[in-house]
């Protein structure tokens, strides 16, 4: 059994709970691209194993929170279906960090221009996002903080 379906049945239990898996990864929100100008380089573009490793470089120029610590994409093809319902959406994954030169504490996460910052330190990330408004984006910000980590088992999911 694949983890894609494999998480569905866990997640899903006898509620209705719809799940969507992430399309792709990208450094970039207008591409599919491994690297950006702000330091970040992933290891793929594909969402076929669910995760990605990031490595970032860290500029002490900027606040760990500044998009220009680094940042990625991951793309979604449910996004603007659920928006456009007025559904709120639940995004969870797993996260390992490698690097935190600024022992940043936190990261934060942009869908649809609403803003919800992230503790890194319990090593699972989880953030409902209400009153979204469709914006044209179909994809989930993820700003790095300045750290190198691992993502993985990444969802977004309404109930």
């Amino acid at each position: 059994m694949n983890l894609r379906r494999l998480m569905f049945l866990k997640a899903s239990g006898d509620k209705e709970v719809k799940i969507d898996f992430p399309a792709y990864f990208s450094a970039v929100s207008n591409g599919k691209k491994t690297t950006n100008d702000y330091g970040t380089t992933i290891n793929t573009t594909s969402a076929e194993v669910n995760e990605v490793v990031v490595t970032q470089v860290y500029n002490p120029n900027y606040t760990p929170g500044s998009y220009r610590n680094g940042y990625f994409v991951i793309g979604f093809s449910r996004v603007d279906e659920w928006v456009a319902a007025g559904k709120d959406i639940t995004f969870d994954a797993d996260v390992v960090i490698t690097e935190n030169p600024a022992s940043t504490p936190s990261t934060k996460i942009l869908l649809k221009n609403q803003q919800v910052w992230l503790d890194f330190a319990t090593g699972h990330l989880h953030a409902t996002l209400t009153g979204l408004t469709s914006s044209g984006q179909s994809h989930l910000e993820f700003y790095c903080g300045g750290c190198s980590f691992t993502l993985s088992n990444c969802k977004l999911s309404i109930e």
